[in-house]
């Protein structure tokens, strides 16, 4: 979105942000989150499984999710996440190993993510796996690139020796 001073612009660009928040709130189905954890540990919990059975996040119907953090905050900050995205940064939580148990005696198990980590602009799955795939090839070109110069000089050596 572009920065303006223009008031009217300005008014215009909150009226549409008024009107989206509008149709989530009425339109939408919306999973609810409590947390008090949030501010203690810095990260937010998604729940995936339960006593052995897909939940939460694998199960959920809502559209939308939101976080109330509860805790030191009293309940005054609330985080409103598309579950489409949610899942998408909590995929990549997972792949990364960041998980653990919790809830009652230990039977749930949750993605554990850094409560700012949400807003940030995260590359499609895509546009990951091309990264990680360009990383790879850059590193194979180097090996590649190092035993040429071994062999090279292996081979300066034996001539050298002749």
């Amino acid at each position: 979105m572009e920065y303006s001073n223009d008031f009217k612009y300005d008014l215009k660009v909150g009226q549409v942000g008024e009107q989206m928040l509008a149709k989530i709130l009425t339109d939408a189905k919306i999973e609810v989150k409590r947390d008090s954890w949030i501010c203690k540990s810095g990260n937010i919990a998604i729940e995936f499984e339960s006593r052995g059975k897909p939940s939460g996040i694998s199960t959920t119907q809502a559209d939308w999710w939101c976080f109330i953090v509860s805790g030191k905050i009293d309940d005054k900050v609330m985080v409103l996440i598309e579950t489409n995205k949610l899942k998408e940064i909590a995929r990549k939580y997972y792949l990364d190993g960041c998980i653990k148990k919790m809830g009652d005696n230990n039977t749930s198990i949750s993605i554990l993510i850094p409560y700012g980590e949400i807003i940030k602009d995260y590359p499609s799955k895509k546009k990951s796996i091309i990264e990680q795939k360009e990383k790879e090839i850059s590193r194979l070109k180097s090996e590649n690139d190092f035993l040429k110069e071994i062999i090279s000089k292996c081979y300066f050596e034996s001539t050298k020796n002749r």
